[in-house]
């Protein structure tokens, strides 16, 4: 009988590696993203982040860079030297704006000090999920991947599997069959 309850937990579950492909709609990209369970938050890369106000509302500028996949040269030899592969990577880079939904402090394990960031939505899509989410706005420079996806976009939709990479790609025509609403709040909204 408990067998057939775990089951039945995980009959809409995606399966996703620790490392997969994330599609972000606003931003029309598709980011390749680290996979943390031990994120509360997921956060994506962001340089020149500027705060300003549209309309009453708290906004956000800031940039992203896009690294664009390189046309494929039709060529006998191969290259070896893969790193020099990736630094000839062109680069795009693209200013966004959005909300701020609110700020959040984050502690590293490895540091004492909370660091404060703004969280602003992106709706993404992961295999056939398809929702908005938070993301929290950092300087991952130093990381191999600019997007983290934590705990707030794996909760209810996916399982991690740690020993695999890349096994569940945006399927962007089949997402629009599980889309699941998540309200945004906006100050004239709340109810007092």
């Amino acid at each position: 009988m408990v067998y057939f309850t775990m089951i039945s937990c995980f009959a809409e579950k995606i399966v996703v590696g620790e490392i997969e492909k994330i599609y972000l709609e606003e931003i029309d990209h598709l980011f390749t993203a680290r996979i943390d369970t031990g994120a509360v938050t997921s956060s994506i890369h962001a340089d020149n982040i500027t705060r300003f106000e549209r309309d009453g509302e708290r906004w956000v500028r800031f940039d992203i860079e896009i690294i664009e996949k390189p046309k494929k040269k039709k060529s006998k030899k191969k290259s070896k030297d893969k790193d020099s592969e990736v630094v000839n990577k062109p680069k795009k880079i693209i200013t966004v704006e959005r909300p701020i939904v609110r700020k959040v402090k984050i502690v590293q394990s490895n540091d004492d000090e909370a660091e404060k960031r703004i969280v602003v939505h992106f709706r993404y899509t992961i295999g056939t999920i398809s929702q908005t989410a938070e993301f929290s706005l950092t300087d991952r420079k130093h990381l191999e991947f600019p997007v983290l996806v934590g705990r707030n976009i794996l909760k209810d939709f996916m399982i991690v599997d740690v020993s695999k990479k890349n096994i569940c790609p945006p399927d962007l025509k089949k997402s629009s069959n599980k889309k699941i609403k998540v309200p945004v709040v906006r100050p004239s909204d709340k109810q007092e």
